[in-house]
């Protein structure tokens, strides 16, 4: 049993960040980031590019997004829209 008034926004905001905007996009791409070389830090035309928290600000908000889009698609769309069966009902 769940007991729902556990669950509020800051719990709703750690776990798609987490679950989704940490793991699924940030950190895929930083380690492939990372075993093909792109350094911590480096410049080009006299500007310092910090590869991984540029990764980071992109990333992070996208993996947000992408998780409230597809738990208002669980929640709202049938099987034949979304392709799979939505388990936020």
């Amino acid at each position: 049993n769940i007991d729902i008034r556990k669950y509020n926004l800051d719990k709703h905001t750690f776990i798609v960040w987490y679950k989704t905007a940490f793991y699924s996009f940030y950190l895929s791409v930083a380690l492939a980031m990372r075993m093909c070389g792109v350094p911590d830090v480096y410049e080009i035309n006299g500007k310092t590019i910090e590869a991984y928290k540029e990764a980071d600000r992109i990333l992070i908000p996208m993996g947000e997004f992408f998780q409230v889009q597809d738990d208002y698609l669980d929640y709202h769309g049938t099987e034949a829209e979304i392709s799979k069966i939505g388990t936020d009902r």
